[in-house]
């Protein structure tokens, strides 16, 4: 049994590590419909492996790991958040990336720049 809950623990770690790098790319072509079932499906594993972490009866330092990968991984989940007007905007219309009147554009780059930091330290 303690194989079994390892096993699915170590699948969940994998796929949060795969949609992390999945919203990273949607994100630098704007697709928002994908990065939001890629937000939806994150939370869900997060939630999942929480489960994990706080009703099995794993070893106390499986447990520790469980729940620093959790906050690390949390922490993400709240930068790959998306401006609810950005999206609107690019539901609307095609967004012209030359436009420098464009706040919105910009401040949305200065926080893909962030998130591309951060991905790029998970797959080190």
């Amino acid at each position: 049994m303690h194989s079994s809950i390892t096993k699915n623990i170590h699948a969940l770690e994998k796929d949060v590590l795969e949609i992390e790098g999945n919203i990273k790319e949607f994100s630098k072509s704007h697709n928002v419909k994908e990065i939001r079932k890629s937000h939806t499906k994150l939370r869900s594993d997060l939630k999942d492996l929480g489960m994990f972490a706080t009703n099995s009866c794993l070893k106390k330092d499986e447990n520790r790991q469980i729940v620093d990968f959790l906050k690390i991984h949390y922490s993400y989940l709240q930068q790959f958040s998306i401006d609810k007007s950005f999206q609107s905007n690019i539901l609307k219309r095609e967004i012209n990336p030359n436009n420098t009147s464009n706040t919105r554009r910009k401040n949305h780059g200065m926080s893909l720049g962030l998130l591309e930091e951060n991905t790029e330290s998970l797959e080190d």
